[in-house]
């Protein structure tokens, strides 16, 4: 199944599922902020036929943030999960937007991700990751990640088979 990801643009959503997309992953952020997606677009996309995910990302660094930016970032994607009806269950992706270091693995980016972790679960989602290669192994070889969107970029043509989502070239 194809997807499709954008932030700032808001293409017609039947023009997407008439393209043959069937989902399409929106953001989630800190407001206001004309990248989040909010409940009117929500209803459009669902009147069109199309699944949502959600991630968040204020800045391609925001793990760099360590364990407190990680349960104050999810606390806020979580709570606007929860007013957009997002289903209990579903995964909130959390970005790990450029190549991540193993010296920032093993710093603020777990931290980060253990702690963000902690809130969605307690919120009734699913704790995802989207990044590299190398940081989506990481997080699902850690026990952290439950989900993985993984990005072509930084991942050198590798691929983990535990991410669900792929973003390609």
């Amino acid at each position: 199944m194809d997807g499709v990801d954008y932030a700032w643009a808001r293409p017609d959503p039947q023009g997407l599922y008439n393209l043959g997309y069937r989902f399409v992953c929106r953001y989630l952020s800190w407001l206001p902020n004309g990248k989040v997606i909010d409940a009117a677009e929500r209803d459009r996309l669902l009147a069109a036929g199309l699944d949502i995910a959600l991630n968040w990302e204020f800045a391609a660094g925001d793990q760099r943030g360590g364990a407190s930016a990680g349960t104050a970032q999810a606390t806020e994607a979580v709570r606007q999960a929860k007013a957009l009806g997002y289903p209990a269950g579903a995964a909130i992706y959390f970005s790990a937007d450029w190549d991540v270091s193993s010296a920032e693995w093993a710093g603020p980016v777990s931290a980060y991700q253990r702690a963000a972790r902690q809130v969605c679960n307690a919120g009734g989602y699913r704790f995802g990751v989207y990044g590299g290669v190398d940081v989506i192994k990481w997080s699902f070889d850690a026990g952290i990640a439950e989900d993985g969107w993984q990005t072509y970029a930084w991942s050198g043509g590798r691929w983990d088979a535990r991410a669900t989502l792929r973003q390609i070239q």
